[in-house]
C-alpha cells in the first residue's frame, strides 16, 4: 500500500514540474513577442502570460489612472484561434470589444477616470475533435 502513495506522490511531482515548465515558457513567450508589440508605450513590468486551450476564458484585473494613455496587447501563439477581448469598467459597462475591431491584439485608450477594469479574454472553440491549446499573453503599456 505504501508503494502506491509512493507512485502518486511523484506523479504530482511530475505534473507540477511540467506546469512550471510551461508558465516559464509563456513567460518567454510574453517577453519575446507580446512586449515589443507594446512600443512606443513603456511596459508597466508584468508579464501576465498563461497556457490557455480553447473554449477557455480568462479574467484580468487592473487599475488605470486618469488621464493616462494606455495600449493593451493581447496575443496568443499562432495554433489558437481568433482571441476575443473585451474590457470591462468597474460597473461591468462594456468599453472594448475587439470583436468589432476584426480581432485586433493591440488597443490604445486614454483612462478617462481613475478605476479598475476587467480584461476578459476568451479562446474561441472551433469544435473540432482535438483540443489545441498554447501561451496567452496580456501586457499593459504606459505613455511616457
Amino acid at each position: 500500500m505504501n508503494r502506491f502513495y509512493v507512485k502518486i506522490f511523484f506523479v504530482i511531482i511530475l505534473l507540477s514540474g511540467f506546469s512550471q515548465i510551461a508558465a516559464s515558457q509563456c513567460t518567454g513567450f510574453a517577453r519575446n513577442i507580446a512586449r515589443p508589440m507594446l512600443e512606443p508605450f513603456r511596459h508597466d513590468g508584468n508579464f501576465n502570460a498563461t497556457y490557455i486551450e480553447e473554449g477557455e476564458r480568462a479574467e484580468l484585473y487592473k487599475t488605470f489612472f486618469r488621464g493616462e494613455e494606455y495600449r493593451l496587447v493581447v496575443t496568443a501563439v499562432e495554433a489558437l484561434p481568433d482571441i476575443r477581448v473585451r474590457v470591462f469598467d468597474e460597473n461591468q459597462h462594456l468599453l472594448f470589444d475587439n470583436a468589432n475591431h476584426e480581432y485586433t491584439k493591440v488597443w490604445d485608450f486614454v483612462a478617462e477616470t481613475t478605476s479598475n477594469i476587467m480584461v476578459q479574454v476568451i479562446v474561441h472553440d472551433l469544435e473540432e475533435e482535438s483540443v489545441k491549446g498554447g501561451c496567452l499573453a496580456i501586457l499593459f503599456g504606459v505613455k511616457d
